[in-house]
């Protein structure tokens, strides 16, 4: 957009939250909606500056995407040619006293969980002499979840079985180090290739990972941080988290990816006095077609329930009985290729169009499957 192309309004509001796209003065620095770091209009003009520089050891090749606080590179590290995703905090948000301990708390937040084969590992934090404040992460080459799901609709239950599986061992890592991720979705969870073929899973993005024993307030008293579409109860009303949070975040995910959609509709004006209440759809309900074994629904079911005493204690524990439901039941490929709805992916895709009408008549879909067998 060139100058020619601002309205009177963006003159006036110039800030935009990359979440729910609400706009505020040049002063404001968090959306009050969803704590997400506001963005300034225009900021991707100059994005590509450091294309071609050394920001520390490391040499920028090319952008890979932005973020409400932060662009990403891919880098090189020079010497050993590793490369790497490099992150750099937006000037504006740098300014802020917010803004930088957030992006410190990311590169803390990975040091603290340390070396583990499901979690994006942290190569090195600092700030250049001429004020570039950044952060260096292994580059994982995969896709995100979200990217996947788009595709596909719904993936095969034994393969659900396994992401769940490794993603629980990556929050598990984190949990055992006192921290909650707090905005575990379908983006923050990468699919790579192991050397077999099969997924490898990576999560990232711990910018807003938190231990529940801090009290220290990046955001306003009451504000809510996160994704809401993948928040626990708990988390919407801005309450205290632990892991229990992510044990419901993980199951959201789980369920998108059995039955294509999500356990609540997300566009309906109760739709968090439902998730509140638990007052949440069941697989056979949001999927019709599929005869669901009992034992899988109650897995889901218990770690979705409203109160977090009422949940799995641990993720594993989750991650455990979601296997062996699906192991049981023993079916073969995905049931229905349930094709995900555009009002959903407005919350799981990076970069959807949130104007866009339902998807074409003539989309693909898969038929039904077979009924399983043991």
């Amino acid at each position: 957009m060139t100058a020619g192309d601002a309205s009177p309004f963006d003159a006036l509001l110039v800030n935009l939250c990359p979440c729910c796209g609400a706009r505020y003065p040049g002063s404001a620095r968090f959306c009050v909606k969803d704590g997400s770091p506001v963005r300034a209009l225009g900021a991707e003009r100059a994005a590509d500056a450091l294309v071609n520089r050394d920001v520390g050891r490391f040499r920028i090749v090319r952008r890979l995407g932005a973020g409400g606080m932060s662009r990403v590179y891919l880098a090189v590290e020079q010497g050993t040619g590793r490369r790497c995703a490099l992150k750099t905090l937006d000037p504006e948000i740098a300014a802020s006293a917010d803004g930088l301990q957030r992006f410190r708390r990311e590169a803390t937040n990975h040091a603290r969980v340390g070396a583990h084969p499901h979690v994006c590992a942290l190569l090195d934090f600092g700030t250049t002499p001429d004020g570039v404040v950044y952060i260096a992460l292994e580059y994982v080459d995969a896709e995100p979840l979200s990217a996947r799901l788009r595709q596909t609709g719904t993936l095969p239950p034994p393969r659900v079985a396994d992401i769940v599986r490794q993603a629980a061992s990556g929050l598990a890592a984190a949990h055992a180090h006192d921290l909650v991720h707090r905005d575990l979705k379908p983006e923050n969870v990468l699919l790579g290739r192991a050397r077999d073929g099969s997924d490898h899973v990576t999560l990232i993005d711990f910018g807003i990972a938190k231990s529940p024993r801090d009290t220290q307030r990046l955001t306003g008293t009451g504000v809510a941080v996160g994704t809401p579409l993948f928040m626990s109860p708990e988390q919407l009303a801005a309450d205290a988290v632990d892991a229990r949070s992510d044990i419901y975040s993980l199951g959201l995910v789980t369920f998108l990816m059995l039955a294509g959609a999500l356990p609540f509709p997300v566009d309906a004006p109760d739709t968090m006095t439902r998730r509140m209440l638990g007052q949440l759809g069941t697989l056979r309900e949001v999927c019709a077609e599929v005869a669901w074994p009992a034992a899988l629904q109650a897995a889901l079911a218990r770690a979705l329930a409203p109160a977090p005493d009422e949940r799995y204690a641990r993720v594993e524990e989750f991650a455990r009985d979601l296997g062996a439901a699906i192991a049981d039941w023993g079916v073969p490929r995905a049931p229905g290729a349930v094709i995900v709805e555009r009002a959903i992916l407005r919350g799981v895709v990076p970069g959807a169009d949130a104007g866009t009408a339902a998807p074409p008549a003539d989309e693909p879909r898969l038929p039904p499957p077979a009924p399983p067998t043991r």
